[in-house]
C-alpha cells in the first residue's frame, strides 16, 4: 500500500539500520459535515457502523503516512522505524476537523548478511 516499509518499532525483521536520517513528521486535517454528525448519532445510538466517519479517519491518516514518506524519501531513506499515529477529533460549531499525525524516524536498511560489512 504505501510505497517505503514503515514499522512501529525500532528495527526492522530481517534487515539492519545503517543509517539514521532524521526525525519526519507530517500532519493532514479533514473536515466532517453537520449531516455525518446527525447520522453516526443516530447510527451510534441504535449501534450501527459509520462508515463514512471510517473513510474520513481512513483517508486523515493515509495522508498523514503519504506526507510523511515523501519527506523521508527527499531525506534518501527507504524506511521509515518507530512510526507513531495520533488522530484527533474536533467538534466545531455544525461540523468538525479531524486531524492525523504521523511521526518516525527516516533511515537507510538493507536485508541482513553477516557475510558484508554495513557502510560506514
Amino acid at each position: 500500500m504505501y510505497r517505503m516499509k514503515l514499522t512501529t518499532t525500532s528495527d526492522i525483521p530481517g534487515e539492519d539500520v545503517f543509517a539514521i536520517l532524521g526525525v519526519v513528521h507530517s500532519t493532514a486535517v479533514l473536515s466532517a459535515d453537520a449531516a455525518w454528525d446527525l447520522v453516526a448519532s443516530i447510527k451510534n445510538f441504535v449501534g450501527g457502523k459509520v462508515s463514512k466517519y471510517e473513510k474520513v479517519f481512513e483517508e486523515a491518516r493515509d495522508r498523514a503516512l503519504e506526507q510523511m514518506i515523501a519527506k523521508a524519501q527527499k531525506l534518501g531513506a527507504n524506511a521509515i522505524i518507530g512510526v507513531n499515529i495520533d488522530i484527533k477529533f474536533n467538534p466545531m460549531g455544525k461540523g468538525a476537523l479531524l486531524a492525523a499525525s504521523a511521526s518516525g524516524t527516516a533511515v537507510l536498511s538493507r536485508k541482513s548478511d553477516p557475510a558484508v560489512p554495513l557502510p560506514l
